[in-house]
Order: structure tokens, then sequence, then C-alpha cells
């Protein structure tokens, strides 16, 4: 019953979120971050990400960052942020937290507009360099444009795996 009850507060978080991303339906790649605390990190890598996509010109990136439900101070300044890039923002309902439904819903967005997914950790900008070096992130995004979805997490800045 528990189960039926969650799956039912998912379902209805993605039907609120739908409409945003009939204006996304062609884009190439969705870049998802799930947040909790990382008031101090998240812009920064915001950033850095923004200004490696101002040279992929003809593709189209969003950038989807979801966050567990006490993270609304962190919701707010993602959302003042003047990024060239469009990106949608949410905070999940505290029934269903979690980083595990955060991806679920990244996942599920990549899949309604029919993109790529990448996922990063909100964290990556936090290692020795707060910002992430363009030529390195770009090194990262770029053989990532086939059918395949792929799940990348940075551990260390230095020791990237995939999944």
């Amino acid at each position: 019953m528990i189960q039926g009850y969650r799956e039912s507060i998912f379902d209805e978080v993605m039907q609120a979120i739908k409409p945003q991303l009939a204006d996304y339906a062609n884009f190439d790649l969705v870049v998802g971050i799930p947040f909790v605390d990382e008031q101090e990190h998240l812009p920064d890598l915001l950033k850095s990400i923004d200004q490696v996509f101002k040279s992929w010109i003809g593709k189209r990136q969003l950038i989807v960052c979801v966050g567990d439900a006490g993270a609304g101070n962190i919701l707010e300044s993602i959302q003042k942020l003047q990024l060239h890039h469009p990106h949608i923002e949410f905070i999940l309902p505290p029934e269903i937290s979690g980083r595990g439904i955060s991806i679920r819903a990244m996942l599920q967005i990549a899949n309604t507009i029919e993109a790529d997914l990448i996922v990063f950790s909100a964290h990556m900008s936090s290692e020795a360099d707060p910002v992430l070096e363009d030529a390195w992130l770009d090194s990262l995004l770029t053989p990532i444009q086939g059918d395949m979805i792929w799940y990348w997490e940075a551990c260390a800045v230095t020791r990237p795996w995939i999944v």
C-alpha cells in the first residue's frame, strides 16, 4: 500500500513537470543534477556546465536539477542564476525525497523529450578546483551523443566512473 502511495505521488510530480517539457521536445541532452545541501557547490557547477555548452553549436541541452524536500533555499539560488541554457529545477515532496527518486525523475524527463541523459554529482566542483575545467568537461560530454543513456558520477574529478 505504501509503495502504491509513493508511486502516485511520483506520478503527480511528473505530471506537474510535464507542461514545462513541451518547449524542449527536440533537445539532444539532459544534464541532471540531484541535490540536497550543495548550496556552496551547485551554482558553480551549473555555471561551468553552461559555459561549456556555449561552444556546442547545433546541440540543444536542458539542465535539470531535482532536490530533496529540505532543499528549498538552494532551489531559490538556482532559479536566480542567469544561465544561457534552459534549466528546470524542482523539489520532491518529503514522502518520495531521495537520490534514487531524483535520478528516476531525470530518467523520465529525458525519456519524455527523447534525449540522452548524463547525471552529475553536485559535489563535482567541490574538489581541488571549485570550477570545472572547460576542456575536461567538454571531453567528457562530447562522446555521449548516441542513442544510449549514460549514468556518470564523479567520485573525484580525476577518477570518474561510468556504469
